[in-house]
Order: structure tokens, then sequence, then C-alpha cells
């Protein structure tokens, strides 16, 4: 995503000590947490298969860097608070996700 591991501590509501810890450990994440990244992974998913679907040149565009910007700016659909506080929840992730298929379909308000 082109940011430090604490931007995704951050955006995915982990402690960024016990995240580190677990890092370090090679241990396990929570059933909650693994959800939580699969969330952001599939969100990154769904940009690139959004290119994919569009004719703009995809040589030079990078999904993940994409979307963390993306996150940290405000959204009018979402009252113009950012997308990234909605990144802690699975429902949170899925209204992120539904922005993002208006935005492709062209219906984004």
């Amino acid at each position: 995503m082109g940011r430090p591991n604490d931007y995704v501590f951050r955006v995915l509501r982990f402690s960024p000590a016990t995240a580190k810890r677990k890092l370090k450990k090679a241990e396990r994440m929570s059933p909650e947490q693994s959800e939580r990244v699969l969330g952001l992974e599939r969100i990154i998913g769904l940009v690139e298969v959004m290119l994919e679907k569009s004719d703009v040149p995809s040589e030079s565009f990078d999904a993940p860097v994409w979307v963390a910007n993306w996150l940290d700016r405000p959204c009018p659909a979402l009252g113009n608070k950012c997308p990234a506080e909605y990144m802690g929840t699975r429902m949170g992730q899925e209204l992120v996700e539904g922005i993002l298929a208006q935005m492709q379909s062209g219906a984004y308000a």
C-alpha cells in the first residue's frame, strides 16, 4: 500500500503493540483480525477489477496505493467522513465496498 505497517494497523483498528508482537513472533491473528485483513485485500481486488473493466491504461496504476490514498480522503457519500473510519468492522468494509461499486457503475453520489 506504500504505507508503513502502522497505517494498516490504524485503518484496521489493530492495537499497534499487539500487531507488532504477533508479526515478530509469527503468531496467528484472531478470526476477527483476519477477517479485517481479508476485507482490505478484497477492496484492493475490487479496485483492480474496476480498472480491468475500464478503458484506463493500467501499467502505471497501483491499486493498493490508490486505495490507501482514497481511504484517507473525505467521501461525500459518507457524510464527508473518510472511508478509513469504516474499515475496522466487516459491516463498515461492506459499506466501503458498496461505495466503490457505485463509483464503478456511475451511481456514486
